[in-house]
């Protein structure tokens, strides 16, 4: 054992001496957290798909983890420069919602590829500089959208969190405050302007959306996956576009941010809807639009938004609104955080265009994906004991109807959380 230990010694000291000299000019950091959430579930549905998991345990529990890595230097002419490595196992879109671990998905099945309870998925991997003309960055990150504003939300973030991961997403819609998913990490450019009289700008370019890290469909082409339990293409829209600018200042002492939104992408020809909706085709191109705003006075925060979802995850020839809207209000004071926040919208689910919904008497089989209404009412609170220790406490109760479908449901998520942050 000490022979072992001893040349272990030894190699670190040999890859110290072989690093090149600037790097002793960087600085390396890592953070992160740990949350471990204990949820229930009480709905009532109206549904008649044969994921309905009647018999399923309504008390489950998810860890959810997040360790970032990032790497700081500076350089001539005031160029600062970096790079962030994000490891993470919560859910996104190359995962069907499911998170980095095993045991049963959303869609009611096995979600084998993970293999173990801590199986992680990178987040974001960038490298970025900024001087004074801005920021750029490159690599797998969240796009310009970062820059937009809605409801306010604490701990795991009630109607923009976790709740939902406490259901059943073959049955129910995952609903958006900012409708289109501004969580994802797609290979990108984006490029954010210095803050000028309070206004900063940001635009994204996205060559495939929702593909990252070494996956290039010029030359390997759309890779299939199964996101949310059905049988489309991961990159199903190409050359996306995401603008946004926000404006801060202060008023007395209110401090002000407001906010506007635009993405547009062209959808891949090779993608259709398939499944038992036959007469589902191609996706389309859209356009979304959003504005947003926050005020906060005193320790309360008062926030929200409306985003018009275009054509997003709407198959060619459905033509029917999709609208988010959000309010909410937050107080934090001293080591405790509350908030009350809601949303309200319709729009396309395209889990349910795959045969999860089931048409009405007398109606076409096209119409059964679209969500007539979703409203969730979200409350939450959070108390720090410790520098990093918090404790979280989410109710969230939600409806959704679908309008030409016998699909529909409500219920109530409650979630206790611990978390330490690092």
């Amino acid at each position: 054992m000490r022979k072992i230990l001893l040349a272990s010694s030894a190699l670190v000291g040999v890859a110290m001496l072989a690093a090149p000299a600037f790097a002793g000019d960087l600085t390396v950091k890592l953070s992160g957290y740990d949350t471990a959430m204990l949820g229930f579930n009480d709905h009532t549905g109206e549904s008649t798909a044969t994921d309905d998991d009647v018999k399923s345990n309504n008390v489950s529990m998810e860890n959810l983890f997040d360790i970032n890595v990032s790497v700081e230097g500076k350089g001539s002419n005031n160029l600062d420069y970096g790079a962030m490595i994000s490891i993470w196992n919560g859910p996104n879109y190359s995962n069907a919602w499911t998170g980095g671990g095993s045991g049963r998905n959303p869609a009611g099945t096995q979600f084998a590829s993970t293999g173990s309870g801590v199986g992680a998925t990178e987040q974001q991997a960038y490298v970025w500089m900024s001087n004074n003309w801005g920021k750029a960055m490159f690599g797998d990150a969240h796009g310009a959208s970062d820059l937009f504003v809605y409801a306010p939300t604490v701990g795991t973030n009630q109607i923009d969190g976790y709740y939902q991961q406490f259901e059943n997403l073959a049955r129910d819609w995952r609903a958006l405050p900012t409708f289109i998913d501004n969580n994802e990490d797609s290979t990108r450019i984006t490029y954010y302007t210095p803050k000028i009289a309070g206004f900063q700008g940001g635009i994204s370019w996205t060559p495939n959306l929702y593909a990252q890290g070494m996956t290039n469909s010029t030359s390997v082409g759309p890779l299939p996956t199964s996101p949310a339990g059905n049988s489309t293409i991961s990159n199903m829209y190409d050359n996306q576009v995401q603008g946004a600018i926000a404006w801060s200042g202060s008023y007395d002492k209110a401090n002000i941010k407001v906010s506007g939104l635009a993405t547009e992408a062209q959808s891949n020809d090779d993608v259709f809807f398939a499944g038992a909706v036959t007469n589902h085709a191609l996706a389309t191109d859209y356009l979304t639009l959003g504005l947003g705003a926050q005020v906060n006075y005193a320790g309360f925060t008062l926030g929200g938004s409306y985003s018009n979802g275009g054509h997003y995850d709407a198959a060619k020839g459905e033509d029917k609104p999709q609208d988010m809207w959000t309010a909410g209000l937050k107080y934090d004071m001293d080591k405790a955080s509350f908030a009350i926040n809601g949303e309200l919208g319709e729009g396309y689910d395209i889990a349910w265009g795959t045969g999860a919904g089931v048409a009405k008497s007398g109606d076409s089989a096209s119409n059964p994906d679209y969500i007539r209404q979703y409203d969730a009412l979200g409350f939450g609170a959070t108390y720090t004991w410790a520098p990093g220790l918090v404790s979280g406490v989410d109710v969230v109760f939600y409806n959704q109807d679908g309008e030409y479908s016998s699909e529909g449901d409500s219920g109530v998520v409650a979630i206790l959380s611990q978390r330490v942050n690092f």
